[in-house]
Formats: structure tokens, C-alpha cells, sequence
């Protein structure tokens, strides 16, 4: 009998990475270097966490409380006299030394090992010891058998980080993490392996899981014996089968038919229903009853429909946003707003996804672009595509603001980036400013500029008023010809007329000087947005200080398509949307836009400076294959 080993990093590192998964098919040996060998983990504030000693830490403190006798262990049962006798035991030699070299570090593991007694507190029943809560720490799974074919077995070994007795007496497969987010997909299957090697070597014995994080706070993700056999058996059996001989995978048997590959990413233990149990939890604590109704899922949040009990008003739900962040954990206080029927609570995801904009653009068929300058502002929370249309009275002209770390600049590359791919430099002329000089560096030599990306003031106010004379020869030509606007034209075929965007990075920074600049910038922007649709001459005004000196009323006025994405102040936000909200997005594309009929949330999509320069100069792509067939 001929066996393959592979451990169970190994085999949860090839259920998520193909390039992996090959290396490992083709040498069962292939290497996996050891998460806690590198450097640590960097956190958000300073700092890091030091994986490696924390799992040491949390082992050899597990091993000592199962060692106590009875009268010691119900002596030892509070968060606090856990963290002491922790401290003074094993982690003040760790610490200490680590203070020297890297102070908010020690702090850091600190906290995530005080956070570790305070979840073992937890577990802990009256007169049971230690023995009989904690099962087992760092338990090995040796050799256990996965699969087999012919004379070829696959076996596996692995060690699991802990087995814990809940309270209500059900078996418990722990894991802890010092990651999460990107890792999430990983550490679910990871756990899946475990549990069917605990079945597979303990006679079928059931486990639920939990992922535990400490970052340094305490993140929780239960995950059901349901939902990991789920996993395995849609996600970790196929992998594992594909490491037979290819005349055994042949004879293996498919998957039931039923069985449809979840999304592991969000299978985490009913990530959605334990976060909506905790928030109805948290809100009771304030005598403010709720029912959830539904709950939808974006990028970055899930949406929680509700429905408050007779009494609760909307105001005092909203009023205990900052509760609600405290009670369930949140990097962001939830946004509370009042829906048709319902109430709706954004609450952040710990995993937040990346929404990439060549997929975005790839789901749309050509005919569902309503014109030429048509471009994706982002996917809504329900998942339905927000398209922005410049030809569109109520969205001719583009007012976006965002603080730094918004995503601003990224939205604005990703709007450059979807016009240029649905034209050629023949239909579509672009006029970048760009006072920071690093927000359009990738498009510098692209043949869609009217002239190279403009970064002073004088410029800017040059290529307005150019624009804006352009725009009276245009009016005069149209009516020549019989035209009532642009995009007529073009649906007649007549294409000579290119349409002109104008888009100009921080608005803010160039009107910051004389009185006197700032009304002449103001005056050129008030005149292009008020007659230039017609024309075919659009602006998209951004900036990261949306305040009133910068957004006057009727620079605002004339801007229909409000993007506001996180800015620092409800103040900005009004400026921006005339209402509140703006203040509590999420970052990294996280919006709110309002087209003429009430605001939207949406997730921005994602765009690198290298395909933007990659789609600047590639004009075979535009010209033959996402250019409408209708307008």
C-alpha cells in the first residue's frame, strides 16, 4: 500500500489557492512554511501581534489548568484571576523582554491573552475542574486516513489548538488566529479538516467549531457540524480526491449532485444569523425590542432589515448607533436609517471583500449601458449594479467628496478607467487635473487626454474656459444641424463630435487662493454644468474638503450626481448628500450616492494603477469590444 502524507495546512492552503493546489498534485511534499515562522502580524494602531508566542502562551497555559486538582481549579475561575496567575506564571518572562524591542507589541499580545482568559472564564462550570472543560490542548491528528484507491492512500496529520466542553454539554473544535479577513476562507476549510479527522479517528465522533481571533479584542466565528461537512465535503473532497492516480479519480464518485459549492467566505458559522442574534441582544439591553426581517448582504456589510416592536421609535434605535459599535465589536458605528416598511442597520463585515473592477465591467452585456459615458458607480448592498449616466439630466455633472482614505481617488480612477474601455480617443476626449500629481500618473500618455494631466491652477482655469467656448461652438453647430443634444447625434450615426469629461481631483485645492480666483472658478463651473450636457461637456468635481467655501449652494446645485464617500464630519456629509451619513461609511469605496431619486449605498470598484495604465493605452480593446451597439 502506498501512502501520500500531507498535513492539514497543506491541504486547506491547496482548497483556496490553485496555483497551490497544483504544486501540491504534482509533489505531495510541496513545502508550506510555518504562518508563525515570519515576521508578525502588523495591527491596525501599531504594533504587532506575535502568533508564535501567543500559541505558546495559551498551550502551556491550558496544560497547567488541566493539571489542577478540584479545590484549585473552582479557585481559579474568573477572567481576572485567570489573567493573573497567567501573567505571573508564564507570560511575564515572554513580556518583558518583548517591551524592550517592541512596546505596543507586548501591549497587544497583552490584551489578546487577557481577552484568551476572559473566553476560557466563560466555559468554566462550578465544581467541574479545569480537565473537564478543556479537553485537550494542541491535540494531534496522526496519520489519519482521507481517502483511498487501488494500493494509494491519502493520509493526514495535523494538530488542533484546542477541544473545549461547553456548558450546555456539546463537543467544541477550537482554533485560534491572530489573522482574519483574507485568512477567513482558509481558516473555515481548515477547521472542516479537522472535524472530519476527529470523525474519521474517534469513531464518528461530532463537533461544532469555533475560530477564535485575537486581534488583540476577541472575534468570534461559530461555525456548525452542518456547515463544516458543508465545506468539506463541496470544497476539501475534490481536492483531496484529485491526489489519487488519474485511473482512481476516474472511479471516485462525484459529489451529490445537490451539494452546490458555498461561498466559504461567508459560510462562517451563520456569520450573518450569530451577528443578527447578538444586535436584537444588544438592543434589548436598552428595552428597545426589534425583529430582523431579512438581511442582505454586501462587499463590506451586511444590512439587517427590522422591524422595531409597537412603541420603539426610529430615533432611539438610531440613537444607540455608538452602543451597538461597543456591544457587538464594530470598527464603525452601524448606519440606522428608516427603509420602506422596515428599518435598516448597516453593520460592517470583519471581512470585508474587494470588489474588482474588471469583473464589474465584465457582467454587464453592452446593450445594458444606457450611453457612451455611461460608467459603474459601484454594486449596491443587494447586489444590483448602480450605473451613472452623463447624458442623464440628473446625472450630467458629478459632485464626489471623500476623506483621505476614502477610496476617492480610486473611484475617480475607475470612472476614467470604464469610459476610456467603452470608447476610442475618436468618441471620447478626457481632461484630467490633478493637483496631487500621483492620482492619474497611469493614464500621463494616453491618447484620450485633451492635453497631459493638468496639476496647476492657472492650467485648470485655461482648460475651463476652453471648454466652456468649445461648448458655445457646439450649441451653434447643433442647431445648424437640427441636433437638440450630443448624444442625438450620435444615435444618428453622426460620431465627428467627441464627447469631453472633465474631471478634476481635489476642486479644493485649487480654489483656495484670492477671492477673486475662487469666483472665476466658480463662475466657469456654474456655466458648464448648467448648459454643457447638451454639448456633450461633462464635469466631475472631487474633493476631500467638502466644506462651504469649497462646495458654495450653487456650485452644489448644479452638480446632480452626488457621490460622497467617508467623510470626517456629518457637517461634510450634509455639504455633500444634504443629509447625514457620510460620516460613518466604511472606507475603501464604502458610499453613498444620490442620482435624483434618494440615496443608495454602494461599494466602489477597485481598479490598480496598473490596469488603468494598461487600459489608458489599449485602444484595440475599447474600439472593438465594449463599445454599445445602442446609445
Amino acid at each position: 500500500m502506498e501512502l501520500t502524507h500531507i498535513n492539514v495546512s497543506q491541504l486547506a492552503k491547496a482548497c483556496v489557492d490553485e496555483i497551490y493546489q497544483a504544486e501540491l498534485i504534482q509533489n505531495p511534499k510541496a513545502p508550506l512554511p510555518n504562518p508563525w515562522s515570519g515576521s508578525p502580524v502588523k495591527v491596525q494602531g501599531g504594533g504587532n501581534l506575535h502568533g508564535a508566542k501567543f500559541h505558546q502562551l495559551a498551550s502551556e497555559w491550558m496544560r497547567y489548568l488541566r493539571q489542577l486538582n478540584g479545590e484549585e481549579s473552582n479557585s481559579l475561575t474568573s477572567a481576572e484571576a485567570l489573567w493573573h496567575t497567567l501573567y505571573d506564571r508564564f507570560a511575564k518572562e515572554k513580556l518583558l523582554p518583548l517591551a524592550q524591542k517592541d512596546p505596543q507589541g507586548s501591549i497587544n499580545l497583552s490584551e489578546a491573552l487577557r481577552a484568551f482568559c476572559g473566553r476560557l472564564s466563560d466555559y468554566h462550570r462550578p465544581g467541574s475542574r479545569w480537565r473537564a472543560v478543556l479537553l485537550a490542548d494542541e491535540y494531534t491528528i496522526d496519520s489519519v486516513i482521507l481517502e483511498e484507491g487501488g494500493n494509494q492512500r491519502i493520509v493526514i496529520s495535523g494538530i488542533i489548538d484546542g477541544l473545549r466542553l461547553t456548558p450546555d454539554n456539546k463537543l467544541l473544535l477550537v482554533d485560534y488566529k491572530l489573522t482574519h479577513g483574507a485568512h477567513l476562507p482558509k481558516d473555515l476549510v481548515q477547521l472542516a479538516i479537522y472535524a472530519r479527522c476527529l470523525a474519521k479517528s474517534k469513531h464518528g465522533v461530532q463537533v461544532d467549531g469555533l475560530l477564535e481571533y485575537y486581534e488583540p479584542a476577541l472575534h468570534e466565528a461559530p461555525v456548525s457540524l452542518v456547515e463544516m461537512a458543508q465545506i468539506y465535503e463541496t470544497v476539501v473532497q475534490p481536492v483531496v480526491a484529485s491526489l489519487l492516480p488519474p485511473e482512481q479519480q476516474m472511479n471516485h464518485p462525484d459529489p451529490a449532485p445537490s451539494a452546490s459549492k458555498p461561498d466559504i467566505a461567508t459560510v462562517g458559522a451563520q456569520s450573518h444569523l450569530a451577528l443578527g442574534n447578538r444586535l436584537v441582544e444588544a438592543f434589548a439591553q436598552f428595552n428597545l425590542g426589534v425583529e430582523i426581517k431579512d438581511v442582505v448582504e454586501g462587499p463590506q456589510l451586511y444590512r439587517y432589515r427590522i422591524q422595531p416592536n409597537p412603541g420603539v421609535k426610529i430615533v432611539s434605535l438610531a440613537n444607540r448607533a455608538e452602543d451597538i459599535q461597543i456591544a457587538l465589536t464594530l470598527s464603525q458605528p452601524p448606519k440606522i436609517a428608516a427603509g420602506a416598511g422596515f428599518v435598516s442597520i448597516d453593520v460592517p463585515k470583519e471581512a470585508p471583500a474587494v470588489l474588482d473592477w474588471d469583473n464589474v465591467m465584465q457582467q454587464v452585456a453592452p446593450e445594458a449601458w444606457p450611453s457612451r459615458v455611461s460608467f459603474p458607480i459601484g454594486v449596491g448592498v443587494g447586489g444590483d449594479l448602480i450605473i451613472g449616466d452623463l447624458t442623464n439630466s440628473n446625472m450630467a455633472h458629478m459632485l464626489v467628496g471623500g476623506a483621505s482614505g476614502s477610496g476617492k481617488s480610486e473611484f475617480l480612477k475607475a470612472v476614467v478607467a470604464s469610459l476610456m474601455a467603452r470608447n476610442t480617443p475618436e468618441s471620447l476626449h478626457l481632461t484630467l487635473v490633478d493637483p496631487k500629481i500621483l492620482t492619474f500618473g497611469g493614464v500621463k500618455d494616453s491618447p484620450f487626454l485633451t492635453a497631459p494631466v493638468l496639476t496647476g491652477s492657472e492650467d485648470a482655469m485655461q482648460a475651463l474656459e476652453e471648454a466652456a467656448t468649445q461648448m458655445d461652438q457646439r450649441y451653434q453647430r447643433l442647431a445648424d444641424e437640427g441636433y437638440e443634444n450630443l448624444s442625438q447625434r450620435f444615435d444618428q450615426g453622426v460620431t465627428d463630435l467627441p464627447f469631453r469629461v472633465v474631471i478634476i481631483d481635489e476642486y479644493g485645492d485649487l480654489i483656495l487662493g484670492e477671492a477673486s480666483v475662487r469666483k472665476q472658478f466658480e463662475n466657469l463651473v456654474v456655466r458648464l454644468a448648467q448648459k454643457g450636457r447638451a454639448a456633450g461637456i461633462h464635469l466631475v468635481l472631487a474633493t476631500q474638503r467638502p466644506d462651504a467655501k469649497v462646495v458654495s449652494p450653487l456650485v452644489k446645485a448644479n452638480l446632480p450626481l452626488k457621490v460622497c464617500l467617508r467623510v470626517t464630519s456629518h457637517t461634510n456629509s450634509r455639504i455633500i448628500l444634504g443629509e447625514t451619513g457620510g460620516e460613518v461609511l466604511l472606507g475603501k469605496g464604502d458610499l453613498l450616492c444620490d442620482q435624483g431619486t434618494g440615496l443608495v449605498r454602494a461599494q466602489a470598484p477597485y481598479l490598480s494603477q496598473e490596469c488603468l495604465s494598461a487600459i489608458a493605452t489599449n485602444i484595440h480593446r475599447a474600439s472593438t469590444q465594449m463599445v454599445p451597439t445602442v446609445r
